[in-house]
Parts: C-alpha cells; sequence; structure tokens
C-alpha cells in the first residue's frame, strides 16, 4: 500500500541529521563540543533559536557570529536598564504612582476650576522633570557600557547606529508609562471638574430655592 510519512518524524529526523553533521564538522577542525544529558542539549538549542529568533533576517549582514552574541548581550544590557529604571522598586512606574498620588489628594481638597488648573500643570511638569531624569539616567548607563573597550571593538563604525536604537529602546516604555500615567491623571482631573460643577450647581437650585421661599413669604407676611 501507499507510504505515509509524518512530518514531525520527518522533521524530527532532519534536525538530528544536522546536528551530528554539525558535531562532525567541529570535531573535524578540533574544536568539537560534547554535550552530556539532554538538557544541556536543550539549552543550547534554546540558546541558538533565541539568537535566530532575534536577529535572523539580518544574519547575513553581521560579520561573524560574536557580533550577533554581542548585539544579545547589548540587549540584556538594555532590558536590565529598563527594567531597572522603569519597572523596578524606585523606577519611574512607581514616581508616576506616588506622584497620582500625591495630586489627587490635592484634587480633592480643590475647591475651585483654577485650583484644579494649577494641580493640573503642577502634574505635568513633574511628571516631564522625572521622565526625562530617568532618560537621562539611563542613558549615562548605556554610555559607560558602550564606551568599554570590547563593545567599541566589536561594534566599530556600527557603534553610533546601535548606540541610537539603544536609545529609542529605553526611551519607548518611559514614553508608554508616562502616557498611562497623564491619561490617567486627565481622567482624575476631569472627575474632580465634574464634582466642582456639580457643587456649582447645587448651591445655584439652593439659592434659587431660597429665593422663593424668602419670596413667599414675604408675600404671606404682606
Amino acid at each position: 500500500g501507499e507510504k505515509r510519512v509524518v512530518m514531525s518524524e520527518v522533521f524530527s529526523q532532519d534536525i538530528l541529521a544536522l546536528r551530528l553533521n554539525i558535531l562532525r564538522l567541529l570535531n573535524e577542525q578540533g574544536k568539537g563540543q560534547s554535550f552530556g544529558p539532554p538538557s544541556e542539549w536543550l539549552r543550547h538549542t534554546v540558546a541558538v533559536w533565541q539568537t535566530l529568533t532575534l536577529y535572523g533576517q539580518d544574519l547575513l549582514n553581521y560579520k561573524t557570529i560574536t557580533e550577533v552574541l554581542f548585539l544579545r548581550e547589548l540587549g540584556e544590557i538594555v532590558g536590565g536598564m529598563v527594567h531597572a529604571g522603569v519597572h523596578g522598586e524606585g523606577g519611574f512606574m512607581d514616581i508616576c504612582g506616588d506622584l497620582v498620588t500625591s495630586k489627587t489628594k490635592a484634587l480633592q481638597k480643590a475647591t475651585e476650576k483654577s485650583r484644579l488648573e494649577l494641580l493640573d500643570q503642577e502634574f505635568v511638569d513633574s511628571l516631564r522633570r522625572y521622565r526625562q531624569s530617568t532618560y537621562e539616567a539611563m542613558l549615562t548607563e548605556l554610555a559607560q557600557v558602550l564606551s568599554t573597550q570590547k563593545f567599541k571593538e566589536m561594534l566599530g563604525d556600527g557603534l553610533e547606529s546601535y548606540r541610537k536604537d539603544a536609545e529609542r529602546k529605553l526611551g519607548w516604555p518611559l514614553d508608554q508609562q508616562y502616557l498611562m500615567s497623564l491619561r490617567t491623571w486627565r481622567h482624575l482631573v476631569e472627575m474632580a471638574n465634574d464634582r466642582l460643577s456639580l457643587h456649582r450647581l447645587q448651591d445655584a437650585f439652593r439659592k434659587k430655592i431660597d429665593s422663593h421661599l424668602n419670596l413667599a413669604g414675604g408675600t404671606q407676611d404682606v
């Protein structure tokens, strides 16, 4: 009868053949690396897969695999800076949360629209200032990393383009957190405006009712 081939089986056989072929070539060059238990081979495969996933499209443009590993290391460093500067303890996210909390208390005490406008301007100015100071701190750390000899030698003329790309990756999470905090604040200001408007409306109704009652009382006295 007709012979059926399961694609997953063919794929696994091809992967195994490729692995054996690569190890054979490396052994012939005297640079063979043996993998003991399957867990070691799995870790190695995952590392290779992550590299191909991140840089596979541009792999032919890189001079050596060493450059790819350097860029991966740089990506991990930038990711660590983002985690510490934005999401870590005392980072930009915490600063934004504390700022919203403190200014919200002031919003709740405000009784005039002019006070709301002043608080809004203070919040935006503070948010911008904290965002800029956090970004500058991360840029300083990035400059220190890229000034090391190994990165300067490996990246060479492409150092500036990699620097700009890293700066963009540092700035994007800050901008996202900035916009999210600003939207939250604008919503709170809008709610405070509605509260003041409601109070003014209630006062107007109260005064109108009092006026009518006074008129009615005066008429009865006459």
